[in-house]
């Protein structure tokens, strides 16, 4: 008996170790799916590598599948990947305090493997069409297009699109069909602006390949890139002042790099919004172009493409809206650069009771409920529920009651067919301040 109970026991432990483990590779698989799939190709200008010093703090949340050099109408032979190089051994050298934060901080060698030489002929900046010549990063958008993990590719466009559209042109004449589909189906291209002379780049993929997903953004103009508008009003925190404090000094060799302007320093990085749409903050955007979110907001103008979108009749308020949020995440990432995990400050966990999709009645009355919420820091926190009524149909705007706790309400509208997009902000006090977010979509029936 008592052999039979040892037998028995050691049975159980194993099963609920096996069980553990099965939990654990669901998890990891999970958070993999969950993960965007990003290929990120620049032109190399200076707003460009201080995009990528942005873009490096922010690689723990993407799998980056490829950093490519192209070049564009202004960079018409481009200039190469040496500096890339170069930027991420500046990563390097803070790598092992970013890992302190998050272990997903992809290491400075996986970096290095996957930053290729792209388009960098001038034919194709005044080409109509494709086909141009074949580079390891068209190669590469084919090779990830058409491989079997199901994710989206998120395509930055920091410079030109030939060579994506090559990518597609050829997949389109030398593939199956199936394949063609298949590639079209994964595809999500950000460009900033279309930088070619011809309409071989962005445009080409927009006449010939409308069923793939395609935004041409033009809301960086005068919010991002070089210097932005002094009638926003975030312009603080787009300044010297701020630049200096929170990315230049004591903030180690990956923000000191930095590139000033002339003789002034600003945030000009006119390519950030093309990867800023996919960080998982909770606002949902990469499902709709049309949601909104840390990139801006964009409308279908047919098919599958889209253009820039105005919040309160203003097309660059979709972008800066968002920049209190957008500057404090940043400048905690690159507080991660050099602080230990004890003194930095981390993101605060936004939950909601109930699905964030849900269908509801005139007349029926809403709980919003974040009791739930927690922050890794022990922080105390803020909430402000509010509706995004420029990106919902509804015709109506809504009373939140207690917007500001963590249980709000609202009555629903008698506005059968069309949806509320009701976002949770949830912002702790930590230095600097971060903010997470939750989106609930209610369907009126």
């Amino acid at each position: 008996m008592k052999v039979y109970l040892i037998f028995k026991k050691a049975k159980v432990k194993k099963y609920f170790i096996q069980r553990k483990e099965r939990m654990i590779a669901m998890a990891d698989k999970k958070q993999k799916l969950e993960r965007p799939r990003v290929i990120m190709t620049t032109d190399s200008e200076i707003d460009d590598k201080c995009s990528l010093i942005r873009f490096l703090s922010y690689t723990n949340e993407f799998d980056i599948e490829g950093i490519i050099s192209v070049n564009s109408q202004y960079q018409k032979d481009g200039h190469g990947e040496i500096w890339i190089h170069e930027m991420i051994e500046k990563y390097s050298e803070v790598y092992e305090n970013l890992i302190k934060h998050d272990s997903n901080y992809p290491e400075p060698k996986k970096l290095h493997s996957i930053t290729w030489q792209g388009m960098v002929d001038r034919a194709p900046v005044y080409a109509e069409a494709p086909p141009y010549r074949d580079t390891k990063g068209s190669d590469l958008i084919i090779e990830k297009l058409l491989d079997d993990d199901p994710r989206p590719v998120y395509i930055s466009m920091w410079g030109g699109g030939s060579m994506t559209a090559h990518a597609f042109w050829k997949i389109k004449n030398e593939y199956s069909q199936v394949m063609f589909e298949r590639a079209v189906k994964k595809a999500r291209m950000y460009f900033i602006w279309y930088q070619e002379i011809g309409t071989g780049g962005g445009q080409w993929l927009r006449d010939n390949v409308p069923e793939a997903l395609n935004i041409r953004d033009e809301q960086f103009d005068g919010t991002w890139n070089y210097r932005p508008r002094s009638d926003q009003p975030y312009e603080n925190l787009m300044g010297e002042e701020w630049m200096t404090e929170n990315v230049k000094k004591d903030h180690g060799p990956l923000g000191a790099e930095y590139y000033s302007m002339g003789d002034e320093l600003y945030v000009s990085e006119g390519d950030t919004p093309s990867f800023l749409w996919i960080v998982p903050n909770g606002l949902r955007s990469r499902e709709n172009p049309s949601f909104g979110g840390w990139g801006g907001r964009h409308m279908n103008i047919g098919n599958n493409q889209w253009d820039t979108a105005c919040d309160d009749g203003d097309e660059r308020k979709p972008m800066w809206r968002w920049m209190p949020a957008v500057q404090n995440d940043w400048a905690a990432r690159l507080d991660w650069c050099v602080m230990d995990y004890e003194e930095a400050n981390h993101h605060p966990a936004a939950e909601i009771e109930g699905e964030l999709d849900r269908v509801v009645t005139p007349g029926e009355e809403i709980i919003l409920d974040a009791s739930n919420s927690s922050d890794p820091d022990g922080d105390q926190l803020e909430f402000n529920w509010w509706q995004y009524y420029d990106a919902d149909s509804c015709e109506k705007e809504i009373d939140i009651i207690n917007s500001d706790s963590a249980r709000a309400e609202f009555v629903v509208p008698d506005n059968p067919g069309q949806k509320i997009h009701v976002i949770l902000g949830l912002k702790d006090k930590g230095v600097p301040p971060l903010t997470s977010y939750r989106r609930i979509i209610f369907s009126i029936e």
